[in-house]
């Protein structure tokens, strides 16, 4: 765990020494390692008696297909977003189905990427029957969108909104056209508000039922705070770290890739335990906004603007409670 730790710094320890355990567990019981050593099975890369995973698929007029051998783990998983299983075994049945093609829509597969995983991976012509299937899913498709924001921008003409989305704070807001005089912001309404005052406007913040919302007149005099001399623990901070520790969360990049596309979908909010560029350790609570490039265009609650942090300073990552 010592040499573990020394090339992976970042890891967590305890996580770390856990997985060393498991690792070791289930190779002592597959035999791979014996009294602490490398075993003869450990020099074993392929059993001769199993075929080579594949990507061959038959396609048939019944709207089924078959698997005629192991596929490759990528197969696999295109396979079961694209088909619903309907028998297991080496040749595995699957039927293609208009809520199965939907849900390969839904995960981003165009209509050309689907006919093209077919026709390169079909053994056999891609029947009529299928294309037309597949027409009629991808017309009925995307009539109606959800989109993630934090708030609603109601301007009176379409060139106040053209002016608004040309400006320099456009791209930090996530400002995004939805009609002509609508917009949506991906900044929470208490820095959009000041941002939009900054500009030289004049906004009103408005309730979900659209009444106007009154701030309270701020007090005469204020009393100064006195600087604590020691940094407070905030007992929230620790109940909320205390729970994070008990959910389940994405170590590797890859997982944390999944669970931050997942929450951009979804609109909420997700914690991250990350490197600055000072080499600190942070944890912040985001928006996911954007995940391309390997990094992941976000704001943080509370306010604070728009960052992009690259997915390889990301160490962990867990949804929040809403």
């Amino acid at each position: 765990s010592e040499r573990l730790t020394w090339f992976h710094p970042t890891w967590p320890v305890a996580e770390a020494g856990e997985v060393i355990d498991a690792v070791l567990h289930e190779a002592s019981l597959l035999g791979v390692i014996a009294l602490g050593c490398r075993s003869r099975l450990a020099d074993d890369r392929s059993d001769p008696g199993m075929p080579e995973p594949g990507t061959d698929l038959i396609l048939q007029s019944d709207l089924t297909v078959v698997a005629p051998g192991p596929l490759t783990p990528a197969m696999s998983r295109d396979l079961a977003l694209l088909a619903d299983r309907e028998s297991t075994g080496v040749a595995g049945v699957r039927r293609f189905s208009r809520s199965s093609l939907r849900r390969g829509l839904d995960a981003g597969w165009t209509r050309e990427q689907v006919r093209g995983w077919w026709a390169e991976h079909s053994m056999t012509e891609v029947p009529q029957g299928l294309l037309i299937l597949l027409d009629d899913v991808v017309r009925d498709h995307g009539r109606v969108s959800v989109s993630a924001a934090s708030c609603l921008i109601e301007v009176d003409d379409p060139a106040s909104a053209e002016i608004l989305l040309r400006s320099d704070q456009a791209s930090e807001l996530g400002l995004r056209r939805v009609a002509p005089t609508l917009l949506i912001a991906q900044a929470e309404p208490e820095v959009t508000l000041a941002a939009l005052r900054a500009q030289g406007l004049a906004p009103v913040a408005r309730d979900q039922h659209g009444a106007v919302l009154n701030s309270p007149t701020p007090a005469r005099f204020r009393t100064p705070a006195r600087e604590p001399t020691s940094e407070p623990v905030d007992p929230q901070t620790v109940a909320e770290a205390l729970v994070a520790s008990t959910e389940p969360s994405a170590n590797s990049t890859d997982e944390i890739a999944s669970l931050l596309r997942e929450a951009q979908s979804r609109g909420a909010w997700i914690r991250l335990d990350h490197v600055d560029d000072s080499g600190q350790a942070r944890q912040s609570v985001v928006r996911v906004l954007a995940v391309a490039s390997g990094a992941a265009r976000c704001v943080h609650r509370g306010g604070g603007g728009m960052r992009i942090i690259p997915l390889p300073r990301m160490v962990r990552a867990r949804l929040e409670n809403a």
